[in-house]
């Protein structure tokens, strides 16, 4: 008991410090309670066969196909046009969308594909996206309580059955999530959105009806460009650009190169430089001036740049930030060799609420970061089709659904979600069977279907589940549960279960949802049993515990994916989190409390 109190403190501290990533602090923790003996090793790696990692896995699998065929595409644009341009209209058509998304699927999965929805019709109404992005994700997790398919839910249900205990249906969290998303909308509508930026940082040029966004001035580049004109006597005249001195700069980059009046944005490694042209540079001033003199150049005078600037019927500016799954997580820019792969530069990279110009070739990208491209039109294509990347750009999608791949989506998914909410014990292999059907109907094929799949929660997940059983199989789960009734027992079950569902929303806040309620919901079980009342009852309060995360940007990846377009602030989450925390907790302790 002891050495899992030590190894559970250490995981919970290194959750909360984020210094290593929570799927490698999940796995060392099961490996220690293997290494020290705590648990045998069939224990140790059980959780890679849980039915909760099965169902997490075929969510995945199903979501992706949906999204694939274009379904939930129609869906989002469907609730969409409820919103029209009024601002109350978009947040509730905004936290419709999302939420009915992750009713079905993986939250993350569901916020992104939401959110350059949501960005599109930002950029039509003139509604800041800041005023959208944070409901998005508010709907994302209050969609998710209502449904079995939410990654918490899922993981308190098989810890039910792993105990012998009855586990819980697809629709039973309905009777209390929906409500609870009704409440959620009402209070982003009314007062919410009244605690939200009037306009985030990404839109600090005046935006109206009319107008369009500038994204050069919104990310502040203005000033980063300077034009040099080359002379007869420079040593590059003649040579291909790659030969420049600024090309394989890390604080400078070329933009554009003029020739006889003839723009190239931007120009090809293997474009010629002649005497008179204008090479067009963006980056550290310093660095711009050594440039200039290396090249034997004049430079020309400063002028207010615009979008337009750096576009043409060619080439165009786009903005995309990163995905979940995104496999640039991690890596510089010069890792990934991006120019090359993408054939687009990076022009900014936007972070939070900061803005970073130049010199970031060597900064890993993180989840949440915005990007500013530049890059051919012809390359849209490939860009929004990008697993990587989520493209935030306002043209009209003329994608159409492939019918016999959209029926077969559809029929699988409704056969899945009829079946498995009538045999809930045999959930997971009914999801998991639906899921190999997508692969065997070829809606996904198997590369799509891997790539599908949310690997680092998987191993999380499956990394945290022994921990649970140590904390039952050592006693530990019964002795806190024994601590807890000897503070609040003698006030009822009711306050024993509040006193767990409270603990649970605080863990929440500094480690992921799913940790948390695989720590807590064994200690809820075995409180509930000593106390006679229905372990159940004590397992959806933590399940649902564990989706109210509400208070800081880090208490759930889909907030972090809103961060970066809607740049919020730490405060924006406490004026817009804390209320709404209060008042929903509220609600699901009185909700929960009735079914005692």
């Amino acid at each position: 008991m002891l050495i899992t109190i030590i190894i559970l403190a250490v995981s919970i501290y290194l959750f909360a410090k984020n210094v290593i990533p929570n799927d490698l602090v999940a796995l060392l923790a099961a490996i220690s309670l293997g290494l020290t003996g705590v648990l045998p090793p069939s224990d140790v790696f059980s959780g890679f066969s849980h039915p909760a990692v099965i169902t997490i896995i075929a969510i995945c699998v199903l979501a992706e196909a949906l999204e694939k065929v274009g379904i939930t595409h129609r869906l989002t644009a469907f609730l969409f046009k409820f919103g029209g341009q009024s601002e109350r209209r978009l947040i509730a058509a905004t936290m419709l969308c999302s939420a009915t998304l992750s009713l079905f699927m993986n939250n993350i999965a569901a916020a992104a594909l939401t959110l350059p929805v949501a960005a599109k019709l930002s950029k039509r109404s003139g509604v800041s996206i800041a005023k959208l992005g944070m409901p998005l994700a508010i709907g994302t997790l209050l969609g998710g309580m209502a449904t079995l398919f939410t990654t918490m839910n899922i993981i308190v249900s098989s810890i039910l059955r792993s105990q012998n205990l009855e586990g819980f249906g697809v629709f039973e969290f309905a009777p209390i999530g929906l409500p609870l998303l009704f409440i959620g909308v009402i209070y982003m509508v009314i007062w919410g959105r009244r605690s939200l930026p009037e306009r985030s940082e990404l839109e600090n040029v005046q935006q109206t009806q009319e107008e369009k966004i500038d994204l050069i001035q919104i990310y502040g580049l203005g000033q980063t460009f300077t034009s040099l004109r080359i002379n007869k006597s420079s040593p590059v005249n003649g040579l291909p650009i790659s030969s420049t001195y600024a090309w394989n700069r890390s604080n400078v980059r070329i933009i554009a190169l003029e020739h006889h009046n003839v723009v190239t944005h931007p120009p090809l490694p293997t474009t010629l430089v002649r005497a008179g042209d204008v090479i067009t540079l963006q980056g550290d001033p310093d660095e711009i001036e050594k440039t200039c003199l290396a090249l034997d150049a004049v430079k020309l005078p400063r002028k207010d740049w615009k979008e337009q600037d750096l576009e043409s019927k060619d080439t165009a500016v786009f903005e995309v930030v990163l995905t979940p799954r995104s496999s640039l997580l991690g890596r510089t820019v010069r890792e990934i060799r991006f120019r090359e792969k993408y054939e687009m530069t990076i022009l900014a990279i936007w972070r939070g609420n900061k803005q970073l110009q130049f010199g970031f070739q060597d900064v890993p990208l993180e989840f949440g970061d915005a990007l500013l491209l530049q890059g051919g039109r012809l390359r849209l294509s490939a860009l929004k089709k990008d697993p990587d990347l989520i493209y935030l750009g306002d043209e009209d999608d003329k994608t159409e659904i492939p019918s016999p791949k959209g029926k077969r989506a559809l029929l699988i998914m409704a056969v899945v979600l009829i079946w498995s909410s009538l045999d809930s014990q045999r959930a997971a292999e009914i999801m998991l069977g639906g899921a190999l059907l997508i692969a065997v109907t070829r809606v996904l094929d198997m590369a799509e279907f891997y790539r599908a799949i949310e690997w680092k929660t998987i191993f999380m997940v499956a990394g945290m589940l022994p921990m649970g059983i140590a904390v039952t199989n050592t006693g530990l789960g019964d002795q806190i549960g024994q601590a807890v009734i000897f503070v609040l027992g003698t006030y009822g079950p009711g306050a024993s279960l509040a006193g767990f569902f409270i603990a649970t929303i605080l863990l929440t806040q500094v480690i992921s949802g799913a940790a948390s309620v695989t720590v807590m919901a064994p200690m809820a079980i075995a409180a509930a049993k000593t106390l006679h009342a229905d372990p159940r009852v004590f397992a959806m309060a933590v399940a649902l515990a564990g989706s109210i995360a509400f208070i800081t940007p880090f208490a759930h990846p889909v907030h972090m994916l809103v961060v970066g377009p809607s740049g919020y602030t730490f405060q924006d989450y406490r004026k817009v989190g804390v209320p709404l925390t209060i008042i929903i907790s509220t609600l699901t302790l009185i909700l929960v409390t009735l079914m005692l």
